[in-house]
């Protein structure tokens, strides 16, 4: 039987240097190879496909619209060899957010996508990938609770692996998880507050979806269909030492009470108790 010629990735890191080496032998047929890097290559235009080349020098002009043509050999070729799973997130990402971005490399920079797949499958270790993706699995919203604490917990979880560049996911994936991590409750609020703002970037999606929860979650306190004690809106409770306690972790010091923060009582003993915010 004929051997296949197709380039191929499944995802499996003791495959990956194969992998690396046998796209590199392509690029090396296909003229891109130089082009397999994680640093933009010196003949690609910072703005791409939007590149003005109003009095550029005709070599310059010429050798720029090459590199631009490898270039998306290259990316293309990749996309073609992975599964859509593996590397969509970091394609999109490497696309940028805005309308102009998109236009000047339209199907991703390859330097860029390289660079999270390279200290993936190179980097940390599977003990530190599996840890990651269970702290991920953390960011759930409890029953009752305040909504902000499902965005502190994706911050916590940000925070805690920031300093590990290759245990990153993109600005896309984390607001993915905050509306998965929703409680039912909240589910329509999420979705609805999505669907109408996917159109922005995800950080003003994240912002979008925050907003509309709490202010849901405000409504429902003020009509008395959940309580406010649950939690306050400065939770973290993910990992200790990161951001501020809350007003119940104190009071659970004999601190203060939770629900105004006086000392000379607790919770169950509060005037503020049966009162309407």
């Amino acid at each position: 039987m004929k051997k296949s010629r197709r380039l191929y990735f499944g995802g499996e890191a003791g495959e990956f240097e194969n992998f690396m080496l046998s796209w590199k032998i392509r690029g090396a047929k296909k003229g891109y190879s130089l082009y397999i890097t994680d640093e933009r290559h010196e003949d690609l235009p910072e703005t791409g496909l939007t590149m003005d080349w109003t009095g550029v020098n005709k070599d310059v002009k010429r050798r720029q619209n090459k590199a631009l043509r490898l270039h998306n050999y290259c990316i293309v070729d990749l996309q073609e060899a992975c599964e859509p799973r593996m590397i969509s997130a970091w394609i999109e990402e490497s696309m940028g957010s805005t309308s102009e971005e998109r236009r000047a490399y339209p199907f991703g920079q390859v330097w860029i996508v390289l660079k999270p797949m390279i200290s993936h499958y190179r980097g940390s270790s599977m003990l530190d990938i599996n840890q990651f993706d269970i702290n991920k699995a953390m960011i759930k919203m409890l029953p009752n609770e305040n909504p902000d604490a499902i965005f502190n917990r994706m911050y916590a979880v940000r925070q805690r692996y920031a300093h590990q560049t290759d245990l990153q996911s993109s600005e896309s994936s984390w607001v993915g998880l905050v509306v998965n991590g929703c409680t039912d409750a909240y589910r329509p609020v999420f979705l609805t507050s999505y669907s109408q703002n996917k159109h922005l970037p995800p950080s003003e999606i994240r912002a979008k979806l925050k907003a509309d929860a709490q202010d849901n979650y405000e409504s429902m306190v003020q009509s008395k269909e959940t309580v406010s004690e649950f939690v306050t809106s400065d939770e973290v409770g993910l990992f200790p030492g990161i951001g501020p306690k809350t007003a119940k972790d104190k009071w659970w010091k004999g601190q203060e009470c939770y629900l105004c923060g006086s000392k000379k009582h607790k919770a169950y003993n509060c005037p503020k108790k049966n009162q309407t915010n």
